[in-house]
C-alpha cells in the first residue's frame, strides 16, 4: 500500500506540473482581458475555441475583438481603452504612421496570405478561354492579369466572353472587372488598389506617376457599384449571391481554406465550384500585429507561438509568419492551393498608397 501511495502521489505530481504548463499559471492566475480592433478576416481565427483556450491557458489572456476594415481602423480616432490592433497589411502599419500621432509600442507581422481572386468555375472557364487565365497542375494563374485589367477598362463584359446565367439562361453584363472591397475602408480594397496602380503604370506605382495612374484607378471603381467594407464581408457576399451577382472577387487566400474547415459538409461543393486564382504578380498580405500599450505585448509573444500558428494554418489558412514552421498541404481541405507563391511584386510606397486613398475618399 504504501509503494501504491507513493505511486499515485508522484501520478499526481506529474498531472498538476503538466496542467502548469498547459495553462502557463497556477490555477489561480487572472485573466486579462484585452480589447482591440481586427480585420474581420481574422475574427473566425480568434473566436476558434482551440485558440480562446491556448490563449486563456497558456498566456492568462481573452481578447475583446471588434471586426473592423483595416484601413478604417487606422484612419480614425483611436478609443483610450484599445490596447492592440490587427491589420491585414504593412501598408495599414505604414499609414498609420501617417494618420496617427503615437507610434506603437511594437508592431511585427504575425501572419500571411496572398491576394488572390475568387472566381465561379464557369467564370475562371471563361477567363481561360479567353487567355488570362492559365491552369498549371491543378492551380489557376491569372498570367493575364494586366490584359484583364485593360478589357475592363474597355468596357468590355461577361457575356462578350460567352457567360450565361445558368437559371435565366440569359447573359451576364456586368464588366469583366474583378470585385475588390472597399479600398478607403479595407486593406483588400486597398492593396488591390495598389495591384491597380502597378498595372497601369506599367511598374511599381511611383509619386510621379500617381497623376496619370490616379483617373485609371478611379475609373476602375466606378465600374463596381457597392463595395463591402470588410473582406468577410464580400465573401459572403459572393458565397450567397452566385455568379450571377459577382463572378470573380478579390480576397485573402486564407478565406477558402478556413471556409472549407469549417463547413465540411459543403467542400465536395467548394471544390467543384470555385476557383482560385492568383494574379501574375500578386502581393503579399502580411498580418501585423500592432500593440499599442505595453500590457498586451504578450499578445504578440502568444500569436508567435507555435501552436498558434499551427491552428491559424491547418484550420483557418494562414501562412506562417515564423521561421522553422512549415505550411503542409497535405490536410488542406480545398485544392489548386500552391505550395509556394513565387511570383510578387512590391506594393507602392505609403506616400502613393495615401495620396490614391485619399482621393478615393474623396469621392465617396
Amino acid at each position: 500500500m504504501r509503494k501504491l501511495g507513493i505511486v499515485l502521489a508522484g501520478l499526481a505530481v506529474v498531472a498538476l506540473a503538466a496542467w502548469i504548463a498547459g495553462m502557463g499559471s497556477w490555477p489561480t492566475r487572472r485573466l486579462v482581458t484585452l480589447r482591440g480592433f481586427v480585420g474581420g478576416e481574422k475574427m473566425e481565427l480568434l473566436e476558434d475555441t482551440a485558440v480562446k483556450r491556448l490563449l486563456a491557458r497558456r498566456y492568462g489572456l481573452v481578447l475583446d475583438c471588434t471586426k473592423s476594415g483595416s484601413m478604417e481602423m487606422i484612419g480614425g480616432q483611436m478609443p483610450a481603452d484599445v490596447d492592440f490592433l490587427w491589420p491585414s497589411s504593412q501598408l495599414a502599419l505604414a499609414l498609420y504612421g501617417r494618420h496617427q500621432s503615437a507610434a506603437p509600442v511594437k508592431s511585427e507581422p504575425v501572419l500571411y496570405s496572398p491576394v488572390v481572386l475568387y472566381a465561379w468555375d464557369r467564370a475562371a472557364r471563361a477567363l481561360v478561354s479567353a487567355g488570362f487565365v492559365s491552369e498549371h497542375n491543378g492551380v489557376f494563374q491569372v498570367d493575364g492579369f494586366a490584359g484583364l485589367i485593360r478589357s475592363a477598362m474597355d468596357g468590355r463584359r461577361w457575356s462578350e466572353l460567352g457567360l450565361m446565367d445558368s437559371t435565366t439562361l440569359s447573359p451576364i453584363v456586368l464588366p469583366v472587372a474583378p470585385v475588390s472591397t472597399d479600398p478607403v475602408k479595407s486593406n483588400s480594397g486597398s492593396m488591390y488598389t495598389g495591384l491597380l496602380a502597378n498595372v497601369f503604370a506599367g511598374r511599381v506605382c511611383r509619386d510621379q506617376d500617381v497623376k496619370a495612374v490616379l483617373p485609371r484607378v478611379k475609373a476602375y471603381f466606378e465600374k463596381l457599384g457597392y463595395l463591402e467594407r470588410t473582406t468577410s464581408d464580400l465573401f459572403e457576399r459572393f458565397l450567397v449571391t452566385g455568379l450571377g451577382a459577382l463572378p470573380v472577387i478579390v480576397g485573402y487566400e486564407s478565406q477558402i481554406i478556413g471556409y472549407a474547415k469549417k463547413h465540411s459538409l459543403r467542400r465536395p461543393e467548394i471544390n467543384r465550384r470555385i476557383r482560385v486564382l492568383y494574379p501574375v504578380p500578386t502581393v503579399w498580405s502580411a498580418h501585423p500585429l500592432m500593440v499599442l500599450r505595453p500590457e498586451a505585448e504578450i499578445l504578440l509573444q502568444a500569436m508567435q507561438d507555435p501552436d498558434f500558428q499551427e491552428i491559424a494554418w491547418e484550420k483557418h489558412g494562414f501562412r506562417t509568419g515564423m521561421m522553422g514552421i512549415q505550411n503542409h498541404l497535405s490536410d488542406l481541405p480545398v485544392r489548386g492551393i500552391p505550395e509556394t507563391i513565387a511570383r510578387v511584386i512590391p506594393m507602392p510606397a505609403a506616400s502613393v498608397m495615401d495620396t490614391l486613398i485619399k482621393a478615393l475618399a474623396l469621392h465617396h
